[in-house]
């Protein structure tokens, strides 16, 4: 289903607006509501029942950063992704110093896990095809990134994870020590278990033969397609949940 035109938007006047507050600071944004209940069954289901959301008017988020809801918000006017105003909007210490690759990444998986709680199922699939674009077009991630993701519990729990295979391949097909930052290599002793196991048996199945040649990610080996058909139709289905270009990824 297509989403709400914004003709039809605007007829509802302010009786189709709802608050949504974010943060502990409860940051107000006013929304459509057609907008939000087209993108998430949460906010469908909460905001046409008798629940006391839809009596207010009012959705309360108090443990979800301004800067996730805003990056979905911005999402679903053109369905881009737009990093410039994510990083306007991150506080002082949220990685205002790191490559702004990894910033992005970090950003991205904590809007997977927002998304995945209020039943996003579109937000998703557009967030893991930015991710993977992001190692396909940028190459491994840096081995701070690898470590505050998995100190953080930032990795989806799901199995299997495409958002970990892409992580591992990238190092196991890309990273090199003559090119690596000086910082990458010092930290290596400090990645995560999970992270170094992972990677020395992807490294033990790639040295046998067992998956694409050396050096080259593919971006269709982990969305998760599961019929020949979904490959053949990748390229559509990317373009009508994410569309890129400057400053987007």
């Amino acid at each position: 289903m297509s989403p709400p035109l914004l003709s039809e938007l605007a007829s509802q006047g302010t009786s189709g607006l709802v608050a949504v507050k974010v943060s502990p600071d409860l940051k107000p944004y006013t929304v459509h509501r057609d907008i939000l209940a087209h993108y998430s069954e949460y906010f469908k289901s909460a905001l046409s029942s008798p629940w006391e959301e839809a009596e207010a008017r009012t959705v309360i988020l108090r443990d979800i950063k301004p800067v996730i809801f805003e990056l979905f918000l911005n999402w679903t006017q053109q369905h881009r992704l737009c990093w410039e105003a994510a990083h306007a909007a991150l506080d002082e210490g949220e990685w205002v110093v790191a490559p702004p690759v990894d910033v992005e990444c970090i950003l991205m998986l904590q809007a997977w896990g927002f998304a995945d709680r209020f039943l996003m199922p579109d937000f998703k699939e557009a967030l893991l095809y930015a991710f993977v674009d992001h190692l396909v077009e940028y190459g491994p991630a840096s081995m701070r990134l690898v470590i505050h993701v998995f100190n953080n519990d930032l990795m989806p729990d799901i199995d299997p994870c495409p958002f970990l295979n892409v992580l591992v391949d990238a190092h196991c097909k890309c990273w090199r020590v003559m090119s690596a930052d000086e910082e990458d290599v010092e930290l290596i002793g400090e990645l995560p278990i999970e992270f170094v196991t992972r990677v020395f048996i992807r490294n033990g199945e790639l040295n046998q033969g067992d998956g694409f040649p050396r050096y080259e990610l593919k971006g269709c080996d982990y969305h998760g397609h599961t019929t020949k058909d979904e490959v053949r139709d990748c390229a559509k289905r990317k373009a009508q949940l994410l569309v890129t270009g400057p400053g987007m990824v």
